[in-house]
């Protein structure tokens, strides 16, 4: 069978053709997408990455479409996350499956939904699917959702692109990113005029949004010009703990704000302990704000014997702390916090959240929409993981600082420190594994609410009740379609 035969709107592909059809197209499309991502950032292949998908799609019967849905998802993770078999193979295969047969579920309701309605359709059906499924894995699920490789992220380095994320939020792009593969495979598809307006038309409202969301930068705004250091550091010697603080206050006079990492050490510890006595005491000396996270007992105890927190030690000896929101899933991470506050310093309300719960979209924001004018992220990566999730995990961060359009400072005890500016710009960003050094830069508070932290954010929602509509309206007409 041709290529013009695969592609032409009345044939259909079936046996030993649509399962080769399917392989190809499946593994294809995850290939490339992997070029979008660390080390590679060829961030443009993820605008036509899923054509392939796309245009075989509509050939195939709905069953066939599921198989396509399990081929590309297996695909995708197993070339974009590959750095996870490293850390739990077994549950990382397992993830990919079970992940997989959400977008298998996708795909034949949106194969049984253009048969009824026609391939018109597949403009708006195929970023339903694709992105109401990558919702499902990384925002909705409580305990166990994933956001790593979510297709928006491919635009990281891309950062003109990326600020569409103030509208609305970073799965917005994804959503724009596969409506523009679907108007492609549409063009290819019908070979029609009226086809390829729309998508003319489309790139143009991108460039839009593109450009209205860089006029909504707004750096130089009046306020305090303060100064943070992020440490990397991997250390559970206290006194080069300390030495590490005292150094950085000396080389950089007049910081503002310190962040250290997570987990700095395994045994618990008490406000009282002499550790924290002499952080305080530091705090003090140099009217600096130091944030660092430590396993302390649990308020509200669960599965885990500690909580995981990130402790805000202030100049006055005044410690705030935050639990950690969402623990790392199938490991010992803490217990889920109660509650995550803003904190009031001399220097602007802060809002810190720890290393996982930067992943989502909805913790940061919330902290945002609670009055946070910059953010504190003390990080752990160890240093037996691959430089790879170093790599996707600040990417993601790039992507909370433009959602938010705030400062964030982020410390990791292997990499990659950095203050993230509020244009996803990496400043003083450290080398992964360099040690008991600090990235420093200036930062200024911000009060501005995005679009995205006023109501973008509702964009998730919308898409996951379209999603919802999908599968029930298609399996409605399924069912009746068989009696």
């Amino acid at each position: 069978m041709s290529i013009g035969q695969i592609i032409k709107s009345d044939v259909d592909i079936t046996g030993w053709p649509a399962l080769l059809t399917i392989l190809i197209a499946g593994l294809l499309t995850g290939y490339l997408m992997r070029l979008c991502f660390y080390p590679y950032y060829f961030h443009y292949l993820a605008w036509i990455g899923f054509v392939p998908v796309i245009l075989v799609l509509p050939r195939l019967r709905p069953d066939n479409a599921a198989i396509l849905g399990v081929v590309l998802a297996m695909s995708y993770y197993c070339f974009c996350l590959n750095w996870l078999f490293s850390i739990t193979a077994i549950i990382s295969l397992s993830l990919f499956f079970l992940w997989s047969l959400v977008l298998a579920v996708a795909f034949y309701c949106v194969s049984t939904l253009m048969r009824k309605y026609g391939i018109g359709w597949l403009l708006l059906l195929m970023p339903v699917a694709i992105v109401g499924q990558e919702l499902i894995r990384a925002e909705t699920l409580t305990r166990i959702r994933f956001a790593y490789a979510a297709i928006g992220y491919s635009q990281s380095a891309n950062l003109f692109i990326a600020q569409i994320a103030s509208i609305g939020g970073v799965y917005f792009i994804s959503f724009l990113i596969i409506l523009v593969n679907a108007a492609i495979a549409l063009v290819i598809i019908k070979r029609q005029l009226q086809h390829l307006v729309v998508l003319v038309g489309l790139i143009i409202c991108i460039g839009v949004l593109a450009l209205y969301s860089q006029s909504t930068i707004s750096e130089n705004q009046p306020g305090d010009n303060l100064i943070a250091a992020a440490i990397q550091i991997d250390s559970v010697n206290k006194e080069l703990l300390i030495d590490t603080i005292t150094k950085t206050i000396e080389a950089n006079v007049g910081v503002d704000f310190i962040v250290m990492p997570e987990h700095l050490f395994s045994d618990r510890i008490g406000l009282d302990d002499p550790f924290i006595n002499k952080v305080q005491a530091l705090a003090t000396k140099h009217e600096v704000c130091i944030c660092l996270g430590v396993h302390v007992d649990p308020e509200n105890p669960g599965v885990c014997d500690y909580d995981n927190t990130a402790l805000l030690i202030h100049p006055d000896g005044k410690i705030d702390s935050q639990a950690k929101a969402v623990p790392l899933p199938f490991f010992m991470d803490g217990n889920p916090a109660s509650r995550q506050e803003v904190f009031k310093t001399a220097h602007g309300n802060v809002g810190v959240f720890i290393c996982y719960d930067g992943s989502f979209t909805d913790i940061p924001r919330q902290l945002v929409d609670k009055g946070a004018e910059f953010l504190l992220a003390p990080v752990m990566n160890p240093m037996a993981w691959p430089t790879a999730q170093r790599f996707q995990q600040i990417d993601i961060a790039r992507f909370r600082a433009i959602e938010l359009r705030r400062y964030m400072v982020r410390s990791s005890n292997s990499g990659i420190s950095a203050i993230v500016n509020p244009n996803g710009k990496l400043l003083g960003n450290l080398p992964v594994q360099e040690q008991n050094v600090a990235a420093v830069a200036k930062i200024m508070p911000n009060n501005d609410r995005t679009i995205f932290v006023s109501f973008g954010y509702h964009f998730n929602s919308l898409l996951k009740i379209l999603m919802a509509i999908l599968i029930f309206y298609s399996l409605y007409i399924d069912l009746h379609r068989k009696k």
